[in-house]
């Protein structure tokens, strides 16, 4: 993803960070965000399903239809992929797949507390609800298997579908309504699993959706993005980990929590190394860290990761 400038720039100069006039933000954020995260401008949580345009709800509903060729077992060949769409996600299958998920289905890792913020606006455009992860229903032999461990949030209008369009979702889904309380202690109980978080949008303009928790390689966002390298379907986030190695005490934890390959133990240090390029900026590392030793800090301020989405 290419960046451009927004509104502030950080600098470091003389051993710290300086602020100048500008600042570089992901594209997603200029074209959808209106000066802040696209995932929290207000303008992207419509309150209606109804107020999607036709063609995004067409295809919502046919979407349903091919999920379990989508997301089930599939070859790593994209061609073969594309074979597996219906006629109605011709769309997008016939453009090229980055260009094509960047614009109509795709999503952005974000952290615990960026999730709860989504949460706090969906609350106010039209609510949220907790329903069965597509991904996890399929890749686990196409079975509901408890709400402890397939669940994911639906906000604003894909809240409002599933109660005035009750026809387009499976029985399976097991529809709940949740408050803002309670989708926060569903985030944090995922965070405890040691599940990613990333907000999903559908469409042109960025229609929040969802905000998916899930794990790799379970995740088919999380597959495609690290064994197919399809950065189209699914962004790095806004943050990026910060190791101070002084605290670190080689525990392990952090390591193991990393679904992205971002932490190694060093055996010349007895300590935990990372890896800023790999890490995605989920913030299960800072989560997990008995010592406080990780902070999440901007991608932006970063000279050598600003342009690594």
């Amino acid at each position: 993803m290419k960046m451009r400038v927004a509104a502030k720039e950080y600098l470091y100069r003389n051993g710290i960070w300086q602020v100048s006039e500008e600042v570089k933000m992901c594209d997603w954020c200029l074209q959808h965000g209106e000066g802040k995260k696209w995932y929290l401008n207000v303008n992207n949580y419509v309150k209606k399903f109804d107020e999607m345009e036709d063609w995004l709800k067409e295809w919502n509903s046919n979407y349903r239809d091919v999920q379990s060729q989508l997301w089930g077992p599939i070859s790593a060949e994209v061609d073969i992929l594309k074979s597996r769409l219906s006629p109605r996600l011709e769309k997008l299958a016939d453009m090229d797949w980055e260009t094509g998920f960047s614009q109509y289905h795709s999503g952005q890792v974000a952290t615990l507390d960026e999730c709860k913020e989504m949460v706090k606006v969906a609350g106010d455009t039209g609510g949220v609800v907790r329903l069965a992860c597509t991904c996890r229903k399929y890749k686990r032999g196409g079975k509901y298997i408890g709400p402890e461990n397939t669940l994911c949030l639906g906000i604003s209008a894909y809240a409002s579908m599933y109660h005035e369009h009750p026809e387009r979702i499976w029985k399976e889904h097991k529809i709940q309504t949740v408050s803002t309380e309670e989708a926060m202690e569903h985030l944090e109980n995922c965070s405890e699993k040691g599940m990613v978080h990333n907000a999903s949008y559908v469409g042109s303009p960025a229609y929040m959706s969802k905000i998916c928790n899930c794990e790799y390689p379970v995740c088919v966002w999380l597959q495609w993005r690290l064994d197919w390298g399809l950065t189209g379907i699914l962004k790095k986030g806004h943050y990026v980990a910060d190791l101070d190695m002084d605290k670190c005490n080689g525990c392990g934890e952090c390591i193991s929590s990393c679904q992205f390959k971002a932490i190694n133990f060093s055996p010349t240090y007895e300590k935990a190394i990372l890896k800023e390029d790999r890490c995605f900026g989920c913030g299960q590392c800072s989560f997990v860290c008995p010592q406080n030793a990780i902070k999440m800090v901007d991608r932006e301020l970063s000279p050598a990761l600003k342009e690594d989405w």
